[in-house]
């Protein structure tokens, strides 16, 4: 499994196929309960840029993940 199959030519059986995907999801689960971030991204123009940018100063805290998907299905909209 690769971005460009077309390079990297590798083939998976499907069961390892299984498996990397499972692995990679995995991984970015793991990524979200460790690193939730409930910092607001603050944008705004630039003159330089002609355009909206993110300012990237705000302060970033970790947060519990119980906390976070608490929060999320508080605020969940259908």
């Amino acid at each position: 499994m690769a971005l460009d199959p077309d390079y990297y030519k590798e083939e998976e059986s499907p069961r390892i196929h299984r498996m990397h995907v499972d692995h990679c999801l995995d991984y970015l689960r793991q990524t979200v309960q460790c690193h939730g971030d409930l910092t607001p991204m603050v944008f705004s123009w630039s003159d330089d840029a002609g355009r909206v940018v993110a300012d990237w100063k705000e302060p970033h805290t970790c947060r519990n993940f119980n906390r976070v998907r608490s929060w999320a299905e508080d605020h969940f909209r259908p």
